[in-house]
């Protein structure tokens, strides 16, 4: 972003000929570097309006224009649903989970003082991620033919997770590395994909698994442009997780890898030296914290030199 560089995927994919669009129900531009995205693509909309499963449904009507037939073009399309961020919006006949906090409620209150209402603040979370899976569910099936023909290629997934008081408190907005803030659903649809399980990934890896897929012969390597691989082939180490604004304005990140079939999370938090941050906690794959043992210290030296390479 300093350097105005644009997105190396995005422009290799426009030098192969693709019409590049986004539509989004939330505003992208002018958070966190979102116009360098945008600046990549050929077109982009923001729904506007109050009424927040209303901005949803436009952007699954818009992904639909975009995808449901095939084009003169190929094409990429983006689009971003807003339902389940706070304060969690849903439809009327999603109203399912009850009780419920109105949605004017203030999320933004202390944690104690929301903790009062934890059930009636978790299902307004449940009813709209119910209604933001029907949504999908329903793109996903007017979008059927096209995947099984091998047309279209689908990847689904969210851009954090949310803590209900798993550790002490609400929402997503702290660079906590819980799994409950930072596990999210990664979904793949396409002819190529059939039963394949990842068992660890990072939003990093979507796009160079999608040029993987596309065919794509690379002029510039994965590994001069991101820190991701292709999920269509073997792991290349461990998944890096930060908070917005690593390393300017956060100074935490964590980093999970597989170790003797275990996965563990080793969290770090910069110091002076942004490109050598200090190892201050470890966790099991249930985000409890990993006694020492014998080959600890080798392993978690082998972890910040991994990290420092990447």
């Amino acid at each position: 972003a300093e350097a105005n560089v644009a997105s190396t995927p995005l422009a290799m994919l426009g030098a192969l000929g693709y019409q590049r669009t986004g539509i989004s129900a939330s505003q992208l531009r002018g958070w966190d570097h979102g116009d360098r995205v945008i600046a990549g693509l050929d077109h982009y909309d923001e729904v506007q309006g109050a009424d927040v499963p209303a901005r949803d449904r436009a952007v699954i009507r818009g992904l639909l224009g975009r995808l449901a037939t095939k084009r003169e073009r190929p094409t990429l399309a983006f689009g971003f649903l807003y339902a389940p961020h706070h304060n969690y919006h849903f439809p009327p006949e999603f109203e399912r989970f009850l009780p419920v906090l109105p949605l004017s409620y203030n999320h933004f209150a202390p944690d104690d003082q929301l903790a009062e209402h934890a059930e009636e603040i978790r299902n307004r979370y449940r009813n709209a991620v119910a209604f933001v899976d029907a949504e999908i569910a329903g793109l996903l099936k007017a979008l059927r033919p096209r995947i099984e023909s091998g047309e279209l290629i689908v990847f689904v997934s969210g851009d954090h997770g949310e803590e209900f008081w798993d550790h002490g408190a609400v929402g997503h907005g702290a660079a906590r590395f819980w799994d409950a803030r930072t596990a999210v659903p990664l979904l793949f649809c396409g002819l190529q994909l059939a039963n394949r399980r990842v068992r660890l990934s990072s939003h990093v890896d979507i796009m160079p698994t999608l040029l993987d897929l596309l065919g794509v012969t690379e002029t510039v390597p994965t590994a001069r442009w991101s820190t991701g691989h292709s999920l269509l082939r073997q792991s290349q180490g461990p998944v890096v997780v930060s908070g917005v604004g690593y390393p300017w304005r956060g100074k935490g990140l964590a980093q999970v890898q597989i170790e003797g079939g275990a996965r563990v999370k080793r969290w770090f938090e910069r110091g002076s030296d942004a490109l050598a941050p200090t190892q201050v906690r470890r966790s099991d794959a249930n985000d409890d914290d990993m006694p020492d043992s014998v080959d600890t210290a080798a392993r978690d030296a082998e972890a910040s030199a991994t990290l420092r390479r990447r």
